[in-house]
């Protein structure tokens, strides 16, 4: 479990959808092993392009040339790792096609340089304990352990167990 990067990149891509933002929305997850092969594979397949070229580089080619030729697109990678593999998937830099947006889940802040015009980073914090405490209630259906109920203890203890992450 952790702090719901994944369900909130989810959340944005559906009302990106809905609100009509960007001509084309398409998503990919990295991991922490990243399969640069698939990842390019899902992205085109999710665009209508047909990747006939094997190697990576030459798929790379293919997938910016057709990205470039979107006037808006946003490309969300979730849970990425290593910016070093990003590089071999063919996302055309932002220098080079501002209609191209690229939004990404990481663990670590750190891992994207300067190189990538980063317009802006969202931290997700944990939740503070009275936060916790408020979303265990409202998840339980409303407020329905009071300050004389014999299950206050413990729900007190699952509470605090999940260390302020939302989704544990």
């Amino acid at each position: 479990p952790g702090l719901g990067k994944t369900t909130l990149a989810h959340e944005i891509l559906k009302r990106i959808v809905e609100s009509k933002s960007f001509d084309e929305v398409v998503m990919s997850t990295v991991s922490q092993t990243p399969d640069v092969k698939n990842i390019q594979g899902q992205l085109a397949e999710k665009l209508g392009l047909k990747l006939e070229e094997e190697t990576i580089e030459g798929r790379a080619v293919m997938l910016q040339k057709r990205l470039k030729g979107t006037k808006s697109i946003l490309v969300l990678l979730d849970d990425v790792w290593d910016y070093d593999e990003l590089k071999k998937i063919g996302l055309p830099s932002a220098k080079y096609h501002i209609g191209c947006k690229i939004l990404f889940t990481s663990r670590d802040r750190h891992l994207f340089s300067n190189e990538m015009c980063i317009n802006k980073i969202f931290e997700i914090k944990v939740l503070e304990e009275d936060e916790s405490w408020n979303l265990f209630e409202a998840t339980m259906g409303g407020k329905i352990i009071d300050e004389a109920c014999d299950l206050k203890p413990t729900a007190s203890q699952v509470v605090r167990e999940c260390k302020g992450l939302p989704l544990a």
